[in-house]
């Protein structure tokens, strides 16, 4: 499928897949190493994010500076017309076996820009899936065009609360099935580009074994961004000051990382200068403004 296509695609519907983008030897590397983290979460940790299964922050793991900087990743973003492709963070989430649906959700933060109501994508995810996932072990499932348009589910109880996250209520309807929903399975290899304002969740995982994937984060535009915006990028990825529990067992972040990995990041490293105030952190967009 060419580019101009996938770049429609994210337009129209919110998100694209690419298959085979990563090679079999990376893949078995990312395998192995996530096998390793995941290993050493606590029983505490899975209950704090019940509904994700693990939530490991990948700006805490050096190890995994290749799959950031990774070119063909990288060179899709530019295809689909990034000019400033940069990292923001990323998260090793592995549903267990048994493990329970993930609630219905949207990952943007800046609605209080009106940037977040423009076609162009201000933030996108690139998941990396790394076992074969389909809707029976908890593929991702999207509501097509929600990205753009006010949708029903848009309205539900707030996303992200601690309710929802250590599903205290099984029955709350943002665990619920929707007629308007698409799965995207995947295989290793894939990676899925979507817009961080797409309603997005998955299916419980009935299979036997996990179901590990890579969340990562890119602006693919970040030299043309609102000051405010920049500048809470690089506060965050600083910081890591997010509403996110974090299961892993490592300290340093970027900035701190051996400058082996520090420099495979640095062409792709937010950076913000300037002396504007951060945006405020706001996950909830303001419906009458979404088309």
């Amino acid at each position: 499928m060419s580019d101009h296509n996938h770049q429609q695609q994210l337009i129209k519907n919110g998100y694209f897949k690419v298959s085979g983008l990563i090679p079999e030897g990376m893949i078995s590397d990312l395998q192995q190493k996530s096998a390793t983290v995941i290993d050493n979460c606590t029983d505490e940790h899975r209950a704090s994010v019940k509904s994700n299964g693990t939530m490991c922050n990948i700006a805490k793991m050096p190890q995994f500076a290749d799959i950031i900087s990774f070119k063909p990743i990288i060179d899709t973003l530019k295809e689909i017309g990034g000019t400033d492709v940069r990292w923001t963070g990323g998260y090793l989430i592995s549903k267990p076996a048994g493990g329970p649906p993930l609630f219905w959700h949207q990952d943007w933060w800046g609605w209080d820009d009106l940037i977040s109501y423009e076609n162009t994508p201000v933030q996108l995810f690139v998941m990396i899936y790394l076992s074969e996932t389909t809707a029976d072990n908890g593929c991702l499932k999207a509501i097509p065009g929600s990205h753009r348009k006010a949708h029903e589910l848009h309205q539900l109880n707030k996303a992200h609360s601690d309710e929802l996250i250590k599903v205290k209520n099984p029955d709350d309807p943002a665990f619920a099935k929707h007629k308007d929903e698409v799965p995207a399975p995947a295989i290793p290899g894939d990676i899925i580009v979507g817009d961080a304002r797409l309603l997005h969740a998955a299916n419980g995982n009935t299979g036997d074994h996990e179901r590990p994937l890579l969340t990562l984060w890119y602006t693919p535009s970040f030299n043309t961004l609102p000051e405010a915006i920049r500048a809470q990028y690089v506060k965050a990825i600083k910081s890591q000051a997010d509403d996110i529990i974090d299961g892993s067992n490592g300290t340093a972040l970027p900035h701190q990382w051996p400058t082996a990995q520090r420099d495979k990041l640095a062409p792709i490293y937010p950076i913000y200068a300037g002396d504007t105030p951060p945006l405020n952190w706001n996950r909830e967009p303001d419906l009458n403004k979404m088309k």
